[in-house]
């Protein structure tokens, strides 16, 4: 009986944290993810229809769920370019990155603030759809779920 009463709460517990997760879905890139509870829009989706900005509501951190061309379907070539603005727009300074054909992971930090980019190639390596999280302190749960949320699904522009 104890081990149903367990059961039970865990499976409570399980759907109450579940509760809350937005998903957002891009129809020109057809990127898709979560947007964790807390997170609001900062405003419409951009006017070019390329992915929308999601901040928490204590301000600390800020999603963007977005889309691109990958100019000559060159995906590594585009993701360097993607590193090279974070560092020299943004001042990130790039602690981790991994490439691969399909997809790729790269990671940052300025002062006690983190970067944390997925991106995923699409569309026949035509485009590229990506989250990109930027956050104060502990939030690699949470960071972790929206990324492993990304998918790259029909798109209009492909």
């Amino acid at each position: 009986m104890i081990k149903f009463i367990f059961i039970f709460l865990a499976l409570l517990t399980n759907s109450a944290l579940a509760q809350g997760w937005d998903n957002y879905a891009n129809a020109r890139y057809g990127a898709t993810a979560k947007v964790p509870p807390g997170f609001a829009a900062m405003g419409p989706e951009a006017h070019n229809s390329d992915g929308m900005i999601f901040r928490s509501r204590k301000g600390g951190a800020l999603l963007t769920i977005y889309g691109a061309d990958v100019p000559g379907r060159n995906f590594e070539a585009y993701i360097d370019k993607q590193i090279a603005h974070e560092k020299s727009y943004s001042g990130w300074k790039i602690t981790g990155r991994t490439v691969t054909p399909d997809w790729a992971e790269y990671t940052g930090s300025i002062g006690g603030r983190f970067l944390s980019v997925r991106t995923i190639a699409s569309c026949n390596g035509r485009q590229a759809v990506s989250t990109k999280f930027e956050y104060n302190g502990n939030m690699s749960s949470t960071v972790s779920k929206v990324e492993r949320s990304l998918k790259a699904g029909p798109a209009n522009s492909c």
